[in-house]
């Protein structure tokens, strides 16, 4: 994968999380809704956008570390237990062997991540802005709260079947290639 991909996607997650922690901070200072927001520089949005870029990180490893045994759930279910070669070793078998399948499993491992992360964002989102709702007792903002908790259901259901097909597709990648040798070396 590429660093600059790499980079975006983490950049993606982390924008999500300076969402909800600007509600965060909204609800703890008290901010009130139409007060002026402050005029950023250059200097200081590039600034903001290291720091989401490390919230990103944080939120990815969280997400990865909750998610975890769900996934392991869907690899069993794909592989089975104690397969031989390892799901890891298989899939770096197939990143090594061909660059579109490499592509494509890249790809879907991306999405995977994002969706992960985002089902943590649009929930804390949804919380987060609900409670400075009920504070500013501002009712205008409650859609977004329901909207971000509806989000964050679909995006579990999207990260699901993700999560499924992305060890779906490392099996029949795998095979694929494994027969593709066997009938060259025939």
């Amino acid at each position: 994968m590429a660093t600059t991909q790499l980079f975006v996607e983490l950049i993606v997650i982390g924008i999500g999380v300076a969402v909800w922690m600007a509600f965060l901070l909204a609800t703890v200072l008290n901010f009130r809704l139409g007060s002026p927001m402050p005029d950023l520089t250059v200097t200081q949005m590039m600034a903001l956008l290291g720091i989401a870029y490390v919230l990103g990180i944080l939120v990815d490893r969280a997400a990865f570390a909750l998610f975890h045994p769900l996934e392991r759930r869907h690899r069993e279910r794909v592989f089975g237990k104690d397969v031989t070669p390892s799901v890891s070793e298989r899939e770096k078998y197939v990143l090594v062997t061909s660059l579109p399948l490499r592509e494509q499993i890249l790809y879907n491992r991306s999405r995977l991540r994002i969706c992960r992360s985002w089902i943590l964002n649009f929930l804390l989102i949804g919380l987060w802005s609900g409670i400075w709702a009920v504070q500013q007792a501002t009712w205008s903002m409650t859609p977004i709260a329901i909207t971000a908790i509806c989000l964050s259901a679909l995006t579990a259901y999207t990260a699901h079947t993700l999560a499924h097909d992305h060890y779906a597709n490392v099996r029949d990648s795998f095979e694929f290639l494994t027969k593709q040798d066997k009938v060259q070396s025939s």
